[in-house]
């Protein structure tokens, strides 16, 4: 603020060691502790706090602020996230609506204690194969 060139931690460092009654704090800063200031008492402030803990040009010069992403990007980003995963998430509920089906069928196959076919393992395949490339859900047999 003011056009200074200070690390902030060294400020904060001082002022967590203010203590007292009249001292009040906003997000661990001391905020609100007197009546407004002149312009002349800003200025003669701004040269001491320049003087005090102001860093070098070479050291302020040499840091670099990562610049912020563009929400608009990121929004899409988000969006197109929001529909993969939806689409992921109603293959995979098809995918557990097919075993159940087959889960009843397979019940009831079982109390006839029929052997497993070579047709189960057609329909496996073909289930499969209907499967959209990328992550596909591993059916176990």
């Amino acid at each position: 603020f003011a056009g200074l060139h200070i690390d902030p931690r060294v400020i904060g460092q001082k002022n967590s060691l203010v203590q007292g009654d009249h001292i009040r704090r906003k997000n661990g800063c001391i905020v609100n502790t007197g009546a407004k200031l002149s312009r002349d008492e800003i200025r003669r402030r701004v040269a001491e706090n320049k003087e005090l803990y102001e860093l070098t040009e070479e050291e302020w010069m040499a840091i670099e602020l990562p610049l912020p992403e563009d929400p608009q990007l990121l929004l899409e980003a988000k969006k197109a996230e929001k529909v993969r995963l939806e689409l992921e998430l109603k293959n995979v509920q098809r995918q557990i609506a097919m075993l159940r089906k087959s889960g009843k069928k397979n019940a009831e196959t079982d109390s006839v204690d029929s052997p497993k076919t070579e047709q189960d393992d057609d329909d496996r395949e073909d289930f499969i194969e209907d499967q959209p490339l990328g992550k596909r859900a591993r059916i176990e047999a």
